[in-house]
């Protein structure tokens, strides 16, 4: 048996909290290419999204939050060397703590985060380690994801205590700044649009852009931002799936 190891820093975990996981479940399957199957985790079942074989992404009822009102999202994960210490860091940097830390038997443990500005994350450490890091991800899978929000350098000083992430540029572009790992980009940064509260986008790589998008708005879905080229990256769009979570499209250039 291969020794766990982590990658702290690292997304490593999406999920959805949907108010329907069955209308949920349709449509990855048709957008993304996604196999959701159910898992037993101890008292429950836990619906998982699959590439293969490899376990990406779960869905959670949107009932399970206790706050009212909240519309569906997806919240990612991030792999940290202490849970405790991220919910701390968060607190003593002007987040807050939404969910305090928590074990998931056999699973590991986690805490859902919230930024100085709003946007939410999770910080999570595996009992079985992150698995391991590709170079470049299958399609089907999670590419990347990035902050929009109304404060860049708050935000870099917040998650350079809560994450050890640093401000960095992307390929050189003052324009791009990215949150770095290290040398390794781990997620972007981006000044939010007027009107748009801070939050994280989470981006998925397909094949065939013009055919996902068609597919999904076909299925429910809304574009909100059009198609954007990141030149010899890829082009995206920004569309609210059929239950209204905000997700990205993104092919890559060939």
């Amino acid at each position: 048996m291969a020794e766990a190891t982590w990658s702290p820093g690292r997304l490593v975990w999406y999920e959805l909290y949907t108010p329907d996981v069955a209308k949920s479940k349709a449509f990855y399957e048709a957008v993304a290419g996604w196999k959701v199957t159910e898992s037993d985790m101890g008292s429950m079942k836990y619906t998982m999204a699959n590439v293969g074989e490899k376990p990406i992404a779960g869905f959670m009822p949107l009932s399970v939050i206790p706050m009212q009102g909240v519309p569906p999202f997806w919240m990612a994960y991030v792999s940290v060397p202490s849970v405790d210490e991220a919910a701390a860091g968060a607190k003593s940097h002007g987040g807050k703590v939404l969910m305090e830390p928590t074990d998931i038997p056999h699973v590991g443990r986690f805490a859902v985060l919230q930024d100085a500005q709003g946007a939410v994350i999770s910080a999570f450490k595996g009992t079985d380690g992150d698995g391991a890091e590709v170079e470049r991800p299958p399609v089907g899978t999670f590419c990347w994801s990035g902050l929009n929000t109304t404060d860049l350098d708050a935000a870099a000083a917040f998650y350079a205590r809560v994450f050890g992430w640093t401000k960095g540029t992307f390929m050189g572009n003052a324009e791009m700044p990215v949150f770095l790992r290290g040398q390794v980009p781990a997620a972007g940064m981006m000044k939010a649009p007027p009107g748009v509260p801070p939050h994280w986008l989470n981006h998925i790589l397909v094949a065939d852009l013009a055919a996902a998008r068609t597919k999904a708005v076909g299925l429910g879905a809304k574009v909100m931002m059009d198609n954007i080229a990141v030149p010899g990256i890829g082009t995206f769009c920004v569309i609210t799936d059929n239950v209204g979570a905000a997700i990205a499209l993104f092919q890559g250039t060939a």
